[in-house]
């Protein structure tokens, strides 16, 4: 399965001034396309912790998406810092230029001209469903912070690397965790394929633990989710 990691750029996360609306979004994309989230973290606009981050994912993970910093105002270091994770410089390429001035009828502002700065390995990635390609370094999307824009590329460039969809059933049973252990671990054993994990739910009326079972094998999720409910009485 394609493995995938996310980071979510932006101070004004951390700071509490506006609520990280991508993580949850790209939580719920990458299990429905199929492809494993191993990782998300949310980081400031510092340049030495975003190119450190990029770094470490890239070499982890074939996928590596991120959100914001990619504007043209003085807290936007993304592109930068990117560059500088792979020890490379950036460069103003023409045709983000282009389709900048496009939007000016009369000309873009100098300011805009930040943003068509990108690290010197860039390619543009084109799909179905993007109005404009994509921006790639190496194995690492940079999509914009802007949910509305970030939901609408990803979505898109998904598609790119659909797998079969991760299926998660729900069994609650009314016994406790330790009483459940050997339920587990013999589920495991006979469908290793399947995740089980095991979620305890104290302020229940009555108490409650919710067991999962998830996998791209649908058959087999079915079976272990059956089993299980008959072994805990749910």
């Amino acid at each position: 399965m394609t493995t995938a990691a996310f980071i979510a750029i932006g101070d004004e996360i951390l700071s509490g001034k506006f609520p990280d609306e991508n993580t949850p979004f790209i939580i719920s994309l990458m299990r429905e396309r199929g492809i494993e989230l191993r990782r998300a973290v949310v980081i400031g606009d510092s340049i030495s912790e975003i190119s450190n981050e990029v770094r470490e994912c890239s070499q982890q993970f074939d996928l590596v998406f991120t959100s914001g910093g990619i504007g043209p105002t003085h807290d936007d270091t993304t592109m930068e810092a990117v560059a500088h994770a792979f020890g490379e410089p950036t460069k103003i390429f023409q045709e983000v230029l282009d389709r900048i001035g496009e939007k000016f009828p009369n000309g873009a502002p100098d300011s805009t001209r930040k943003m068509a700065y990108l690290p010197e390995s860039t390619e543009f990635v084109d799909c179905e469903g993007l109005k404009h390609p994509a921006i790639k370094v190496r194995n690492v999307y940079v999509l914009p912070g802007v949910p509305s824009f970030f939901r609408a590329k990803l979505r898109a460039l998904s598609s790119l690397w659909a797998g079969t969809p991760i299926l998660c059933l729900k069994v609650s049973s009314l016994m406790r965790e330790h009483e459940i252990v050997d339920v587990l671990n013999e589920a495991v054993r006979k469908w290793p394929d399947t995740q089980i994990g095991s979620y305890p739910r104290f302020e229940a009326e009555p108490f409650q633990v919710i067991i999962t079972i998830e996998g791209s094998n649908e058959p087999d999720v079915y079976k272990c989710r059956d089993w299980i409910t008959q072994m805990v009485g749910a």
